[in-house]
């Protein structure tokens, strides 16, 4: 959502991005891969608030001050904080039950205390202020952060990852549970997904529309997130079938063609 808010994702914030899921070591590889795999899919597709707020219904308090924490060093991964990032990081805490103002603290807290944030750089609005104007080194795409400010973020890097990987776990089965997935009673025809989305599939497969809540609804029901579902289905439908098998277009939309060769 803030990496979008600007109209562009930074190769720095997507870099960032992905930084984050390669540090986290308590996931395994095909889970790393997933989560790899769904980074494309929102860099592609901007991610919906109403997700978002819904997963958080449940969280602690660290828990969303660490996911605040998170958005900030996403967006400023670039060097610099466009306003729209600022807008959508402040909608992003007050979503989450947090102050304002702790946005403000948490970007000054990426900045070494000598060198302020850029809010905007003074040569992108002739004719606009600017908060503040950074200094010549950060013109030139180098921030200086403080050190022991990011030795604390990288070794804070798995709690915060552990605590979104609670905040949005979907349910993904261990190597033991997509081992069990072979056995005679599975469903051959999505051979290759594992069991919840293969189920999501062959409930989809019977509509050839269908709208943004039942697909949730019907992700929530097998503990799956609906972005990164729909595209492990889609990659599964490509790659076995030739075409993406759902599609968004006034709700979501099933390729009929495909869903006749499935149920035959």
């Amino acid at each position: 959502l803030v990496a979008h808010s600007d109209g562009r994702i930074d190769t720095s914030e997507r870099e960032h991005l992905a930084g984050e899921i390669d540090a986290n070591r308590s996931v395994s590889e095909a889970e790393r891969s997933r989560l790899h795999a769904n980074l494309t899919w929102m860099a592609a597709v901007p991610p919906d608030m109403g997700m978002l707020r819904s997963r958080l219904k449940t969280a602690t308090e660290s828990a969303r001050s660490a996911l605040g924490q998170l958005a900030v060093a996403a967006a400023s991964a670039d060097g610099m904080i466009d306003p729209d990032e600022v807008r959508m990081i402040e909608k992003l805490y007050t979503t989450m039950g947090l102050e304002r103002e702790r946005v403000y603290a948490d970007l000054h807290a990426l900045t070494a205390a000598a060198e302020p944030i850029t809010v905007r750089r003074a040569d992108l609005a002739p004719g606009e202020f600017t908060i503040p104007s950074p200094p010549d080194e950060v013109r030139g795409g180098t921030v200086t952060l403080d050190a022991a400010r990011v030795s604390a973020v990288m070794a804070d890097t798995v709690r915060v990852s552990q605590v979104l990987g609670d905040i949005f776990a979907d349910g993904e089965t261990d190597d033991e549970e997509i081992l069990d997935d072979t056995e005679p009673d599975s469903d051959k025809r999505f051979g290759g997904l594992d069991a919840p989305h293969r189920a999501v599939a062959a409930v989809l497969i019977t509509r050839h529309q269908w709208t943004e809540e039942e697909v949730a609804g019907l992700a929530d029901e097998h503990q799956l997130m609906v972005d990164g579902a729909l595209e492990t289905i889609n990659e599964w439908a490509f790659e076995n079938l030739g075409d993406a098998l759902i599609e968004q277009y006034d709700g979501y939309e099933v390729n009929g063609a495909l869903a006749q060769e499935l149920m035959h």
